[in-house]
């Protein structure tokens, strides 16, 4: 039976070191907080910097988003929550959550002595590793015992070392189900090895939906296992979105917290991205002002995607042409000018269409992104393919 939430002693949060991971999670930290929790961010000292700063005015910046978020609401709800990071990502932590501790939030940030660089698509898969950086740390649980390490989705092999030092983890999924249900009947089936090229379409077996995809889209990281030694899923969803995949992943082990980033609910926490904007805000709010509502479409790829130039010329080119209003990369998706949303498909992207009511423009880039296209276009049909097939190179330059 799970520990009622005044019972709970301290949360140690574990993020991916992204920003799309890191942001939502902050967010959970801060409703648990809320509710009484005392939650702890493990870090690494660059990184505390954005956390700070995150609790002070919200950075959306891919996989930080969800675990940041995540951690206010954990927080919120009384759970003693601390996030555990890297040196190069404390400094990033420490920005997003500063105003949560100034107030009756406080969420204190643990930083690694050692450090890694920030994460970007070619040095992605050495990150999924990093969970060996929890073992050197055995003196926070001798000193601090916490009920349990929450960690993120990616770090696969964290509950190795919880079970070491004898602690209960529960995973933090910063993105909906539908991806999981995917993997976990691949999995479960041969139908790979009969595929003649990575190219050849194949229909995904036992899903409630007729889901067709190729092999490349369905190679990103095997989480299950995570999934299976964890306590319990939480998820940065909400059920009613997914009521045909939320009962097929683990039955009994998940709690749907989403979307995290309603959290926010300032205009200060939803104003300032995690990077410096190179262009005049005022000036491009002022441009919006003036176009009819429900005219601009919004283009956005995510914080660290990298499209080649020779894409991102025959896009403008394309936008250009079709002689509709469009403003590119920057957080103004609930601006009432806004009709629709051409993105990558990432889940933070994805939630904040959904919460502003966009339509979408699916254009995915690479790992789930291509089976969350399948959800937005065929399953809840909020959507439209651009008909992207391949992955890009993590590294385009």
């Amino acid at each position: 039976m799970a520990p009622k939430i005044d019972s709970i002693k301290i949360e140690l949060f574990f993020p991916f070191l992204e920003g799309g991971h890191q942001i939502p999670m902050i967010d959970a930290v801060r409703v648990f907080a809320s509710h009484g929790a005392k939650s702890t961010i493990l870090t690494t000292p660059s990184n505390s910097l954005f956390f700070h700063n995150s609790i002070m005015r919200i950075h959306r910046r891919g996989h930080q988003i969800p675990m940041i978020d995540a951690t206010r609401v954990f927080a919120s709800h009384g759970a003693k929550s601390t996030i555990l990071a890297t040196p190069s990502n404390s400094l990033h932590f420490q920005n997003s959550i500063s105003r949560d501790q100034k107030t009756s939030l406080p969420v204190p940030i643990h930083t690694f002595s050692i450090d890694i660089p920030d994460a970007n698509m070619p040095t992605v898969s050495p990150f999924i590793y990093s969970s060996a950086l929890l073992e050197p740390h055995r003196h926070l649980v001798i000193l601090h015992p916490p009920n349990c390490i929450i960690v993120d989705m990616f770090h696969c092999r964290a509950h190795e070392i919880s079970d070491k030092l004898g602690i209960m983890s529960i995973v933090f999924n910063g993105h909906e189900c539908f991806p999981c249900c995917i993997t976990e009947n691949i999995r479960n089936h041969v139908m790979l090895e009969n595929l003649s090229s990575n190219s050849e379409p194949f229909v995904v077996p036992n899903l409630p939906h007729r889901i067709e995809i190729t092999r490349n889209p369905s190679q990103f990281p095997d989480r299950m296992n995570h999934f299976d030694n964890s306590l319990n899923i939480v998820t940065n969803n909400f059920y009613d979105l997914e009521l045909d995949y939320a009962d097929y992943v683990k039955k009994g082990k998940k709690t749907f917290v989403g979307p995290v980033s309603l959290c926010n609910k300032s205009t200060v926490d939803k104003s300032i991205t995690g990077r410096p904007l190179i262009i005049n805000e005022q000036k491009c709010l002022n441009w919006l002002t003036s176009k009819k509502p429900n005219s601009v479409l919004y283009v956005s790829f995510g914080s660290i995607a990298r499209l080649p130039p020779e894409h991102l010329k025959e896009i403008s080119y394309g936008l250009e042409a079709s002689e509709q209003s469009f403003i590119w990369v920057l957080f103004i998706l609930e601006h009432v000018t806004i009709k629709g949303f051409m993105t990558h498909c990432g889940w933070n992207s994805y939630l904040e269409s959904l919460c502003a009511g966009m339509p979408m423009i699916a254009w995915p880039i690479s790992v789930e992104q291509f089976l969350n296209e399948k959800l937005i276009t065929e399953v809840l049909k909020i959507g439209v393919q651009v008909g992207s097939r391949e992955w890009l190179s993590w590294n385009s330059k």
